[in-house]
């Protein structure tokens, strides 16, 4: 099984073939054939097979500047990315 899963940050290159990861605007986490999960950033993070979740819950904290990963299940943290978030209001 491979999945990705992530935000995209208003910067993210959107056209083309590209990779998903923090150079090119993307906060994400990869799972690779079932056991190798990893954090998108350059170079990628490698993440213990342990961390691997079934349900994956998404915090962003923007005053903190934090996009954080949890388990949703066990309720444990996976991975957590410190940036800078600009929000508008709507």
């Amino acid at each position: 099984m491979d999945w990705r899963l992530g935000v995209a940050k208003e910067s993210a290159l959107r056209k083309g073939f590209k990779s998903l990861n923090t150079h090119t605007g993307y906060l994400t986490l990869r799972l690779e054939r079932g056991t190798e999960l990893k954090a998108l950033t350059v170079p990628y993070t490698a993440l213990p097979g342990s961390l691997i979740p079934r349900r994956v819950g998404v915090m962003l904290d923007t005053e903190a500047g934090q996009l954080s990963f949890y388990d949703a299940n066990a309720r444990s943290h996976i991975y957590t990315y410190n940036q800078s978030f600009h929000c508008t209001p709507l």
